[in-house]
């Protein structure tokens, strides 16, 4: 029998819905992506009180883990228990420029457990056992961290990109940690938990009575007069650094290279990103096939882009024996200047757009991951025919384009080289 292979299509847009918008009666933002036959439900309140908009040093972290242990009508355990006893979930987490609350859980439990949320995101209340707990942890965590080589290179490339008065190149010490104030804690929530810097996504199905709830919880919360304005941080571009640092923790090595970038909005970007994947972006990269393949330098090695609000870089990343460390250097800066020096294969580059789509279509397939990507969407102020328009010009960009990209952007001089390792 003859196997006809199925044709191969080119996408080259997302096929997405928005997600429906109002706004509750205090102003806070409300997104919903609804679908009425999902037994289930995700509900993320999304706050503007990450580091960016800190007042004094690790008060986002402190209070994004403080904020499940004890409310106004429960503690601690109660509410444990309640989330527990209904199969729900509720993670909180903070980043550079959010802290975020998640809850998930089925549908017919919907209404306690949205109370439960209210009471974390609204009246939290801190309690100082709680807080010496934190502080104790928090310090034990660090000493753990700063064993592992690839902690401290990040922790040493983040400083070096932003400096260590920037919100996302400060690092924590013991020392920043022990000087932590409850107070200081408190006050960061009380004057960023606010309608005019929460947004709320609700994905999945709830009835109307929970619906409802939702609304009337959080349209109850009152507007207030805050000092979160964004500060302006200039990203300037990265001089070449070197840092060779000794940590006898570990018998590897970690390497980074990398650097601030564009923006993605930038008419530059798209050639970057593509130059920037087709370098280290995926498993069949330059740097994996080289490097890992045909080197056998390291197992693993892969470049990464990180977006904030106020700021974005790029970093390769591998751990490798220190004796070859020198050569895998060698090697990285010789596949740069393969990029800026050759034009791309049209096969390599079929490939690795076909990847790109892929990758994309995976993160938009189901429910709750198309509820994640337009939550990210929104965040980043992208509106969904803006982005497909900068996924087409990303399709589009050619050989010459990502060479010129790469003589722009991955200047040497421009790229800052940091590895922590044991020199024994």
């Amino acid at each position: 029998m003859k196997v006809v292979q199925p044709p191969i299509k080119s996408i080259f847009s997302l096929d997405l819905t928005a997600m429906d918008h109002e706004k509750l009666s205090n102003g806070t933002n409300f997104f919903k992506l609804v679908n009425s036959e999902l037994p289930a439900f995700q509900l993320d309140i999304v706050i503007e009180a990450g580091r960016l908009f800190e007042k004094y040093k690790m008060t986002s972290k402190a209070t994004a883990s403080l904020l499940k242990e004890g409310a106004s009508t429960m503690n601690t355990d109660v509410i444990a228990e309640t989330i527990d006893y209904y199969g729900g979930r509720i993670k909180v987490w903070s980043n550079m420029d959010y802290i975020t609350l998640s809850l998930s859980a089925m549908s017919k439990h919907a209404a306690p457990l949205i109370s439960v949320l209210f009471d974390i995101y609204h009246a939290a209340t801190f309690p100082q056992s709680e807080f010496d707990k934190f502080k104790f942890i928090e310090a034990q965590r660090l000493k753990v961290s700063l064993s592992k080589n690839e902690n401290v290179a990040y922790r040493h490339f983040t400083q070096a990109l932003y400096g260590e008065n920037h919100p996302y190149g400060y690092n924590s010490t013991v020392e920043m940690i022990n000087d932590l104030s409850l107070e200081h804690v408190k006050a960061h929530h009380r004057n960023l938990f606010i309608p005019e810097l929460t947004r709320i996504y609700l994905g999945g199905y709830i009835d109307d009575a929970a619906l409802n709830l939702i609304k009337e919880l959080f349209g109850s919360t009152k507007t207030s007069k805050h000092d979160a304005s964004l500060q302006h941080f200039n990203q300037n571009e990265t001089r070449r650094q070197t840092f060779h640092l000794t940590n006898k923790g570990e018998f590897q090595s970690s390497v980074m290279i990398g650097r601030t970038i564009i923006h993605r909005r930038h008419e530059d970007f798209p050639a970057l990103y593509m130059a920037l994947m087709l370098l280290g972006g995926y498993f069949g990269s330059r740097l994996m096939k080289e490097i890992r393949e045909e080197l056998g330098l390291t197992y693993d090695i892969s470049c990464h882009i990180e977006h904030m609000k106020a700021g974005s870089f790029f970093y390769i990343l591998s751990d490798a024996d220190s004796n070859n460390v020198p050569r895998l250097l060698d090697e990285i800066y010789h596949q740069i200047h393969e990029m800026q020096t050759s034009l791309v294969d049209e096969n390599e580059l079929t490939m690795v757009k076909r990847y790109i789509m892929g990758s994309y279509m995976n993160l938009t397939d189901g429910m709750f991951r198309r509820m994640q990507f337009l939550k990210a969407l929104n965040l980043d102020a992208f509106e969904i025919e803006e982005y497909n328009e900068l996924l087409q010009r990303i399709y589009s960009v050619g050989p010459q384009e990502i060479k010129n990209a790469s003589l722009k952007y991955l200047k040497k001089r421009n790229l800052l080289e940091i590895v922590v390792g044991n020199d024994d």
